[in-house]
């Protein structure tokens, strides 16, 4: 069986999330979660267990027995601690084919992005502190833990730089797919049946028109969409989520409006087709099956397959995710700020990209997310600037060449 991470629903909708391991949970990631975890959402808690199973792989691959040193008082050298911030970087394939002893070539080990190496050491460094203060013996064991704390600090894994900060919108291609071959009936339509091909529909719609997570949009209740606003709520430890891995609302709560032809595309959803699915009654999330599991709320990895499905006919749509779409909406804010605010201050564009865009994407006022998300439309207003500079270069001196010539 392996190692596995499951959620568990305890009484009043409290969740809980364990490391498992032959389908026994394994005793100090647990005793952890247990104590330290069980304060935070399950999505933080299973992204925490997640980092603990990589630690926990680059043990079998270094062969050190981590309970037993640090009951011998003795904590990670240097050198190991270098050795392990790199195996951070690695993705999960990488990692298997370590763990089978497998010969990699150098161009041929697959990375994470930074900020997902960056989460990874961050949550080892704490369970290692952890481990260490409850198994050593020595009475100096808080300062050899903060002084590992601060080598972990003083050390940056090496890690290549990805695409993230280059946030690319959607082609024309993409959007025409999407607003166009996944309406119901189209000949290219990814899915056959009327219900499937409706639900679907509004899923990518929804998405796009929002800039939603995958998650918010699995929570989505029927009663979250008024009119032609839809509301994104936390229901942290909600009793009435049954499915196995709960999606979470990372951001804060709002409101956005989406176009009343969308909104009347979902009525019609839930008026001719979820309404008419007895299981679908029992509970109030909007998106449900309609093959498997009738009528029972979508999953993540659900929503997942929906996008694979149609990446599978549409090769347009190659490598679109739920999360780009969201990275379009950002795209489409930049457009719509620079709109309105031609005429007003840097200052003052700057402010009210900030206000709109931290509300619409449920951010903190203090996240300097829309500097990222901003940076793809900056970038392409500095390559259009520099475009027209060239023309009008190449224009000035034609012109001059002309009057030489003239001369």
């Amino acid at each position: 069986m392996g190692r596995r991470i499951e959620e568990l629903i305890e009484g009043g909708g409290v969740r809980s999330v364990l490391l498992l391991e032959d389908g026994v949970p394994v005793y100090y990631p647990t005793l952890y979660s247990t104590m330290a975890l069980r304060r935070f959402s399950a999505s933080r808690q299973r992204s925490v267990l997640y980092s603990i199973e990589v630690l926990l792989d680059w043990c079998l691959c270094e062969r050190i027995d981590l309970e037993a040193r640090f009951e011998r008082d003795e904590h990670l050298s240097q050198m190991e601690v270098l050795r392990l911030l790199d195996f951070c970087a690695w993705t999960a394939d990488t990692r298997k084919r370590l763990l089978m002893g497998v010969k990699i070539l150098p161009s041929s080990y697959q990375q994470v992005s930074r900020d997902m190496a960056a989460l990874r050491i961050h949550a080892i460094r704490d369970y290692l502190n952890f481990l260490y203060r409850h198994l050593a013996r020595g009475r100096d064991k808080a300062d050899i833990t903060r002084a590992f704390s601060e080598t972990i600090k003083s050390y940056k894994p090496r890690i290549k730089k990805h695409a993230k900060n280059n946030v690319v919108a959607l082609s024309d291609e993409q959007l025409a797919a999407i607003t166009e071959k996944l309406i119901p009936d189209h000949p290219e339509n990814p899915w056959k049946d009327k219900a499937v091909q409706l639900r679907n529909l509004l899923i990518f719609n929804v998405l796009l028109e929002t800039g939603m997570r995958r998650g918010e949009l699995a929570g989505l209740y029927v009663g979250d969409i008024k009119g032609a606003e839809v509301s994104i709520y936390r229901r942290q430890n909600n009793p009435l989520e049954t499915r196995k891995q709960a999606p979470s609302v990372k951001t804060g709560e709002r409101t956005i409006p989406i176009p009343d032809s969308l909104a009347q595309l979902i009525d019609n959803y839930v008026m001719a087709h979820r309404g008419s699915i007895k299981a679908a009654r029992k509970h109030p999330y909007l998106f449900v099956s309609h093959r498997k599991n009738l009528g029972k709320p979508m999953s993540l990895n659900a929503i997942a397959e929906v996008f694979k499905s149609a990446k599978a006919v549409l090769p347009e749509l190659k490598g679109l995710t739920p999360h780009k779409l969201r990275h379009h909406m950002n795209y489409r804010i930049s457009r719509m700020i620079d709109q309105r605010y031609k005429d007003a201050t840097p200052f003052e564009k700057a402010a009210a990209d900030e206000e709109a865009r931290s509300y619409l994407m449920g951010w903190s006022a203090d996240s300097k997310m829309q500097q990222l998300y901003n940076r793809r439309y900056n970038q392409e207003e500095a390559g259009r600037m520099l475009v027209e500079r060239s023309n009008r270069l190449n224009d000035k001196e034609a012109s001059n060449a002309g009057d030489k010539t003239t001369n």
